[in-house]
């Protein structure tokens, strides 16, 4: 006689794969998190070369750093748009920043934050601009998180790709989707609480990846 239990478990387990977030976490834990993880990775690298080398030419360099952390905030903004696609695919675009912006602000792409907006001269918005504690989560976030996560990617998602043909279908595929989508809820938060300034990480949404 087949246990009652054991039978909910496994339609609970195949209601995963009916869950747009599944594969939308699948989509783009595949395609995209590969292929911006590289590009925001390089950038960031040869910028911020190419920023510090410039300072021997103070105006040019001047430019050259406000320019590169310009980009780095703005590469911040369409990460936190851009991942939301995992846990939101339908309104991503719409509901990305707004879900975000109900909570905490976002930090300013042209101003020093949010709440420093006051200019002091060129000087003093270039060192507080370039200088300050999300300049340093940015490069944190491009240049250690990121490829360390993709690095487990590559390892993780061809495991779950072989899982997911026959002969392991019925059990790998919503094992498959069900682990996707809690990692695609993981580094929305993951992002958040670094890109997102004094993000509180007990979302509302938080343990959704583990419904």
């Amino acid at each position: 006689m087949v246990n009652p239990t054991h039978d909910q478990r496994f339609i609970d387990l195949w209601l995963e794969v009916t869950k747009p977030q599944s594969w939308a976490s699948i989509f783009y834990l595949s395609f995209w998190f590969p292929l911006w993880t590289i590009f925001c990775f390089v950038w960031i690298l040869s910028t911020c070369v190419i920023s510090i080398a410039s300072l021997i030419i103070p105006p040019l360099g001047y430019f050259m750093c406000i320019g590169s952390v310009m980009s780095w905030r703005s590469m911040a903004r369409i990460e936190l748009i851009t991942i939301s696609f995992c846990t939101n695919p339908s309104r991503f675009l719409e509901d990305g920043v707004k879900e975000i912006t109900n909570r905490k602000p976002l930090q300013a792409i042209t101003k020093i934050s949010s709440t420093q907006t006051e200019f002091q001269g060129y000087i003093h918005f270039g060192v507080k601009y370039c200088y300050n504690q999300y300049t340093v989560e940015c490069l944190y976030y491009f240049l250690i998180t990121k490829p360390f996560g993709m690095i487990l990617n590559i390892v993780l998602i061809p495991f779950f790709l072989v899982i997911s043909l026959p002969p392991f279908t019925i059990l790998g595929l919503p094992y498959t989707c069900k682990r996707c989508k809690q990692h695609g809820f993981n580094i929305v938060e993951g992002a958040r609480s670094v890109l997102v300034p004094q993000w509180n990480s007990n979302s509302p949404n938080q343990n959704q990846g583990n419904v």
